[in-house]
C-alpha cells in the first residue's frame, strides 16, 4: 500500500528548497518572537526551565531561534534530510535541540514528551483525506502538554488562504482567531461543514 502523498520523504525533499530558501532564517527569527506571543511566552522571562515541542519542525526553521531565546526544544519531523539538517544547523550554532522522527498517526509512534508547549506551525494538519485524523494529532499534542501548558497550531488550509490560529488560552480552552472560519468536524459522520 502507497504511503499519502505528505508522508512521502521524497516529496518533502523535492519541495524543501521552496519551503526553506536561505532566507528564510531572518525571517524565522520574527516568527520565533511571534511563536513565543502564541504560547504566551515573553522574550523577557527566563525561558531555560520551559521545553517545547516542535511538530513538524522541518529543518528547524522555528526551533533553533527558540532555542537561542533559552527555551529547550524538540523537534519531531518524519523527513530525514530535514531533521538532520536541523542537528547539523544546531550543532553548527552550539544550540541545544533534540530531533526526534516521529510519525504522530503510526500506530506503534511513541508517546510524545511531556512539555511545557506545543508549536505546530504551517505542518501536520490539514493534509489527511480524513479530518478526523488532524484530531488525533491535536489529541497525541494534549497528552503531551503540562498542566497549564499552551498549544498553538498555525494553519494554511485550502478554505483559509491567509491562515488561522488556533490556541489555547490560559483556563485550557481553545481560542481561534476568526471564530467564523473555524470547520465543524463530526467524528461520528467523519465529515466537516
Amino acid at each position: 500500500m502507497a504511503r499519502p502523498w505528505w508522508q512521502e520523504p521524497t516529496f518533502w525533499r523535492d519541495l524543501g528548497p521552496f519551503l526553506f530558501p536561505a532566507t528564510a532564517a531572518e525571517q524565522s527569527e520574527d516568527e520565533a518572537a511571534d511563536a513565543l506571543a502564541w504560547l504566551g511566552l515573553d522574550e523577557s522571562d527566563d525561558l531555560s526551565h520551559l521545553t517545547i515541542l516542535d511538530a513538524g519542525c522541518g529543518v528547524g526553521r522555528l526551533a533553533l531561534p527558540l532555542a537561542r531565546r533559552g527555551l529547550r526544544v524538540v523537534g519531531v519531523d518524519i523527513v530525514d534530510d530535514f531533521r538532520r539538517l536541523a542537528r547539523t544547523r544546531a550543532e553548527a550554532a552550539k544550540l541545544p535541540f533534540e530531533v526526534l522522527p516521529l510519525d504522530l498517526l503510526a500506530d506503534d509512534a511513541p508517546a510524545l514528551p511531556t512539555v511545557d508547549g506545543v508549536l505546530c506551525v504551517l505542518a501536520l494538519i490539514g493534509y489527511h483525506e480524513d479530518p478526523v485524523k488532524d484530531i488525533l494529532v491535536v489529541r497525541r499534542f494534549a497528552e503531551a502538554l503540562k498542566p497549564g501548558a499552551r498549544l498553538a497550531i498555525v494553519t494554511r488550509h485550502p478554505s483559509m488562504p491567509n491562515g488561522l490560529i488556533k490556541h489555547t488560552a490560559a483556563d485550557g480552552s481553545f481560542r481561534f482567531a476568526n471564530a467564523n472560519a473555524v470547520p465543524q468536524v463530526d467524528k461520528d459522520k467523519r465529515t466537516v461543514a
